[in-house]
């Protein structure tokens, strides 16, 4: 499911950028190679060359409370901070709507996506994250597996997924969420 979510954003991605002919100042293949930085699980956003070419890393985290008992909505988000001193332009996919939310068990089955069933807008939106700011994707889950079935207590892990310009989705670490009854 992974590798064909990629290959759907790749497609995307190449029809907007051909539908909209980016100019080339602004296209992802003017990113200085040698000025990247290595991807982490933070993620890595290129900036086209002269725009804050040292200012790549953003950082990419998953809030959500550790313990909720059964029947209770679970808040979630995923936060995108810049943590450099400098702006940092941010491309995301779907206008913001299109982040997901990723339910596992401890043995990495996926019980429950956020976009699970759901389309993709066809948009890309460029927002310029200032240094410090925090851009934030939110949802609840309600405790529903991808069927619409309640599920047990037990403990469950999280992440975030969100599609970007970048070559690779910006995810989070897994954060284990327990639902006790």
């Amino acid at each position: 499911m992974d590798h064909e979510y990629r290959l759907l954003i790749g497609f995307i991605l190449a029809l907007l950028l051909t539908a909209c002919r980016v100019a080339p100042s602004d296209s992802l293949e003017s990113v200085d190679p040698q000025a990247v930085s290595q991807p982490t699980s933070t993620g890595v956003i290129p900036t086209p060359r002269g725009r804050d070419s040292d200012a790549r890393r953003v950082d990419v985290r998953l809030t959500l409370p550790k313990r909720v008992r059964v029947g209770e909505t679970v808040p979630m988000s995923i936060q995108v901070t810049n943590p450099t001193s400098h702006p940092i332009r941010f491309g995301v996919v779907g206008n913001g709507q299109a982040f997901d939310l990723i339910v596992s068990t401890p043995d990495e089955r996926e019980i429950w996506s956020r976009m699970h069933g759901r389309g993709i807008p066809l948009n890309l939106q460029y927002r310029i994250l200032a240094p410090g700011e925090v851009f934030e994707f939110s949802d609840e889950w309600e405790q529903l597996n991808n069927w619409g079935e309640s599920v047990s207590t037990g403990t469950y892990y999280v992440r975030g997924v969100l599609p970007s310009d970048d070559t690779e989705d910006l995810k989070t670490e897994p954060e284990s969420l327990t639902l006790i009854p």
